[in-house]
This record gives structure tokens, sequence and C-alpha cells, in this order.
């Protein structure tokens, strides 16, 4: 399957995202269907967000997305949750709304591999997230480090964990997979 991993521009780019985070919380419980009657997963933060997403050649059509929120008068839906202060001399952005269609193990690492690559050409030192418990393992074989105790997210109706990343000290592999350019990772 030929993926490209590109940065939203367009707003029909950003329209086809906003649909593929409702798809997928809608079908896992995260959000009420009812509750978006124009079937688009978007919140205040998307206007300071990067948005980035999968596209599969093969299919013509988004597989994944995931973005990047930049601190705006809103702060950080994080912050809405836990004391982030520990962050205030860093440069550090919070990765957000990462949703790919079921089995799609190579998106979710072009995802991850695209956000790393613009973070380092952007002066970005760390991550923040909030994570589902479920997928702690996940991030913990990244290198991201819990912090905070287990909070309701009610923004998508689950649990979180607090979680940051050092990108400097990233576990390899990890590093050398996530930083190595490709032709398929379209940043400009």
């Amino acid at each position: 399957m030929e993926l490209e991993v590109r940065i939203a521009r367009a707003l029909n780019e950003l329209e086809e995202i906003y649909k593929l985070r409702y798809q997928i919380y809608s079908q896992v419980g995260y959000i009420k269907k009812e509750d978006y009657p124009d079937e688009k997963e978007t919140d205040k933060w998307d206007k300071f967000s990067e948005h980035f997403y999968v596209w599969s050649a093969n299919e013509k059509k988004i597989v994944g997305a995931i973005r990047l929120i930049f601190d705006s008068e809103y702060g950080f839906p994080i912050g809405e949750l836990y004391d982030i202060s520990f962050l205030k001399n860093k440069r550090f952005v919070e990765v957000s709304r990462r949703v790919t269609l079921p089995n799609r193990v190579k998106a979710n690492l072009c995802l991850l591999q695209i956000i790393c690559q613009y973070a380092r050409k952007n002066g970005v030192t760390d991550f923040i997230c909030s994570a589902n418990p479920q997928d702690i393992g996940f991030y913990d074989k990244i290198g991201f480090v819990q912090f905070g105790s287990l909070q309701h997210y009610s923004k998508v109706n689950n649990p979180a964990i607090g979680m940051v990343l050092e990108l400097d000290k990233m576990n390899e592999p990890y590093k050398a997979l996530f930083f190595r350019p490709s032709k398929n990772i379209l940043l400009d």
C-alpha cells in the first residue's frame, strides 16, 4: 500500500480529517453521534494546531491523522486536567487526536514520524499528551514518561494519563525510525 504523510493545508483536507475523527471516535464510544450532526469532530484547539494525515494512494483516502497543538489564549487541553507548569521553560506541543482506520500500524508509525520531523524542524523540545491507559505501554516504549494521576477526559469520555516525552531522550530504535528522512514525508 502506497502511503504519503502530509500536512493539511487546504480546508477540504481538514474537513476529511474531522470526518475521520468523528468516524473513529463515534465507533469506539468516545463521542455521541447526536452531538455532531455535521459528522465532524472539531474543537476550539483545531485552529491553533498543525494537522497531519496519512494518504493512501491505493484507496484514494485519508487513513490516519494527528495534530500538534500550539499554545494559545486557550492554553492546552491537557492543562484542564494537569498542572503543566513544569514545562514553562520548554518549547513543547500537545500531541492530540491521533486516529487511524483499523489495522493501520504503518499509518500510526508514519504519523509519529512526521510529527517528530516537524518538531525537530521547528525547534520543539517536548511532546505532551493525555493517553488512554490502554495505550500507555506503547508510549512507554517510545520514551514518554507519566505525570499526574488517572483523570477522566470528558472531551472524549475516556480515562487519561498525562505523559511527556523529551524528544532528545526518545528510546532507540524509535529515535532512528522517527527521525530518519523519508520520501513519503511531505513537510513543505
